[in-house]
Parts: structure tokens; sequence; C-alpha cells
């Protein structure tokens, strides 16, 4: 996997990451459906960015 490839992997993990929190909200998983997705959002993120990706971008596309 190329570096571009990578870096695309990575933000497209992000970008499903940040899904995954308000789709537990509206789940019957409740309050620990919701934790644990965030803990998947702020693990992708952390990762992504100790490998240089800016996730900036995505943020600015979920506004």
């Amino acid at each position: 996997m190329g570096e571009s490839a990578f870096t695309e992997a990575l933000l497209e993990q992000v970008r499903q990451a940040r899904a995954d929190p308000a789709e537990a909200l509206q789940g019957e998983g409740g309050a620990f459906a919701v934790a644990v997705a965030q803990d998947k959002l702020d693990d992708a993120v952390r990762v992504a960015q100790q490998h240089g990706v800016a996730v900036t971008a995505i943020e600015a596309e979920g506004e």
C-alpha cells in the first residue's frame, strides 16, 4: 500500500468513525454504545495524527 493509499485509508477510517457516535445515539445500545463509538473515533484520530495525517479537512466536511 503506497503512502497515498495508506493516508486515504486512515482518513476513511476517521470518516466512518465520526458517524458512529451519532448512529449509536439512535440505536438501542445506550450510553455504552456511544462510549465505544467515541473511543473508536478517538483512536482513529490519534492513529492518523501519529502518522502525520491531518484530520481537519474531515472535520470541515462534517459541518
